[in-house]
């Protein structure tokens, strides 16, 4: 059986970013009003998983809010993440559009050192202290072999 027969595609379309005339010639509904009262069911705030290498979390957070042209304060996370390394962590952003934020990564000059992904909406924002734990990988270099355990352990 021939592989390509199995395979499906996919297209992804971003419609926030069409303008009206499009959407019409392509058949796609306009943006649907939200009445007050269905506003206060929908969550207010979009939780990323920000994956950074190299960079402190405030610094990753006022990169990523100057491209989206927030406040910074719109941004919250749960604590500090060390500045050497990779780390990841989570990251909850007040009325952020997900599609602009894909957009922004997708562009040429935006940081190859920082990555943002797992979209997800929420209706509470992260807080510090709701870390549930560390898990963190230790790499040990230039360890001389001849050192006996017995005198490592001491």
């Amino acid at each position: 059986m021939d592989h390509k027969s199995d395979m499906r595609l996919i297209r992804l379309f971003l419609v926030a970013g069409m303008s009206n005339k499009n959407r019409k010639r392509q058949n796609l509904t306009d943006k649907k009003r939200v009445d007050k009262k269905d506003r206060k069911n929908m969550p207010e705030y979009v939780k990323v998983v920000l994956r950074k290498e190299n960079m402190e979390s405030m610094q990753a957070i006022h990169y990523i809010a100057k491209r989206l042209k927030k406040m910074p304060k719109a941004f919250s996370f749960a604590g500090n993440k060390d500045k050497r390394g990779i780390t990841t962590q989570n990251v909850t952003i007040l009325r952020c559009n997900a599609e602009q934020l894909i957009r922004q990564q997708r562009t040429k000059d935006w940081l190859v050192n920082l990555k943002v992904g797992s979209f997800e909406r929420v209706f509470k924002p992260l807080k510090l202290g709701d870390l549930a734990g560390n898990r963190f990988s230790v790499a040990l270099r230039f360890i001389n072999h001849d050192i006996p355990d017995a005198q490592i352990k001491n």
